[in-house]
């Protein structure tokens, strides 16, 4: 039950990594227009956010944000495997805001290049990874009692292992496993000045649903 809890729990992560990017390329979709508002502060102030980001400065990122708000990004997932993707997220990301802009209401919409993790190929190398550990656990057994449970499926204990491990190598070498992706972020005037709007989306992209 804990291995499959744990099976679980890494899809979900993986699904809503591609999830957040879907909804932020459908926000992108809704503005229309190009209204003749001045880029600069809009571009500096999500260079300073990412930028923060990027250096694990939380406080300084939230300084950008409506309302003052916090980015709820401080705890790390509590599962072991899921912490190990949540640091690979952030170690692989990395972002160029695009010229230009649209509207949606009293929004404004600005689009960034993003670079995280590919779900689908990561999926495929933590998949791989496990089966190639389960295989050689087999080989190397004396008895089925060492693999097998009393209804012959893997013991949980070893199928644990083997999640771990190919999670862990995996994360540490993500590279093979990344997509560049774009994001429309939010912004809105605050006391007449830019800051951006921490909707669902954009929280999304940044934790790939394993953060919270």
């Amino acid at each position: 039950m804990k291995a499959t809890k744990r099976l679980l729990a890494l899809l979900f992560f993986l699904l809503a990594l591609g999830m957040a990017a879907l909804a932020g390329l459908a926000i992108r979709a809704a503005g229309t227009g190009a209204p003749e508002i001045p880029d600069g502060e809009p571009t500096a102030l999500l260079e300073r956010f990412f930028s923060a980001l990027k250096q694990r400065d939380l406080p300084a990122a939230s300084l950008c944000l409506s309302g003052g708000g916090s980015l709820g990004l401080e705890d790390v997932p509590t599962d072991p495997v899921a912490a190990l993707l949540w640091e690979a997220e952030k170690a692989v990301w990395d972002f160029a805001v695009l010229p230009g802009n649209a509207l949606e209401g009293a929004l404004l919409c600005k689009t960034v290049r993003v670079r995280c993790l590919d779900a689908d190929a990561l999926t495929a190398r933590i998949g791989t990874g496990v089966e190639t550990r389960l295989a050689a656990a087999v080989e190397a057994a004396d008895t089925e009692e060492e693999i097998y449970t009393a209804d012959g499926a893997y013991r949980p204990e070893l199928l644990d292992r083997a999640l771990l491990e190919a999670a862990a190598e995996a994360a540490a070498d993500p590279g093979d496993c990344t997509v560049y992706r774009e994001l429309t972020v939010r912004l809105e005037l605050d006391r007449g000045q830019w800051r951006i709007v921490a909707d669902s989306a954009l929280l999304g992209a940044l934790t790939g649903g394993a953060a919270g």
